[in-house]
């Protein structure tokens, strides 16, 4: 700014233009442009790096194509709610292999109790009467127990349910991990700032049809 300043004063004849600064013999202009560039670099210094601000639109999208990888919670960068997402998928994921194993294991039992050996036979598919009892080997208690076909067939149904709430659990794990993202970055978005204020103004009111009379009205500003 000194040296156009002193460019001008030496070489009055002479008008030097830009489109930021305008230098004449008698004036010196700055534009508007550089003003608010001015105020840009020094607003940016004084309050340092932006706050981020997600898109809940991406969180939303992000957690739906990263299922069990937390990638909603990575873009709001709520890296401590990553182990909850990892441990709901992951428990889920376990309880569905785990149910599944014991289901199919109890299918197979429950097909001794039939003839399923030769397709042709006559009595394929029919009851073995000859079967009273299968051995059940209950890794639990490590031992194996004598079990009829009732009692295989209410285990079997039991594993059968238990898979399938699994499935219903894994499910919902992935639906709550996407909307918790989505509600996540809603709330970043608000201000949460200590700028509610309450102000009591004078008003006026009307009573049914008796006219206008005066009083006072609450005001509630909300930033």
């Amino acid at each position: 700014m000194g040296f156009l300043l002193y460019a001008a004063t030496l070489f009055g004849q002479e008008t030097v233009s830009d489109s930021l600064i305008v230098v004449t013999p008698d004036t010196v202009r700055i534009s508007p442009e550089l003003v608010a560039a001015v105020d840009s670099v020094i607003n940016t210094g004084r309050q340092g790096k932006p706050k981020f601000l997600p898109n809940p639109k991406t969180a939303l999208r992000l957690s739906l194509l990263t299922p069990g990888l937390g990638g909603g919670q990575i873009y709001n960068r709520d890296y401590w709610k990553l182990p909850f997402v990892y441990a709901a998928y992951g428990t889920s994921i376990y309880f569905v292999v785990l149910n599944i194993g014991r289901y199919n294991t109890m299918v197979d039992h429950y097909k001794e109790f039939y003839f399923l050996d030769d397709e042709n036979a006559p009595n394929f598919g029919q009851r073995n009467p000859d079967v009273k009892s299968v051995s059940v080997y209950i890794k639990s208690q490590n031992r194996h127990v004598d079990m009829s076909i009732d009692q295989v067939k209410r285990v079997k149904d039991t594993y059968r349910r238990w898979r399938d709430w699994s499935f219903f659990a894994l499910a919902a794990s992935y639906a709550l991990a996407a909307v918790e993202a989505n509600v996540a970055a809603h709330l970043k978005t608000f201000d949460l700032s200590e700028d509610l204020t309450m102000k009591v103004q004078p008003s006026l009111v009307h009573p049914q049809l008796a006219g206008t009379a005066p009083g006072v009205k609450l005001v509630f500003h909300f930033k």
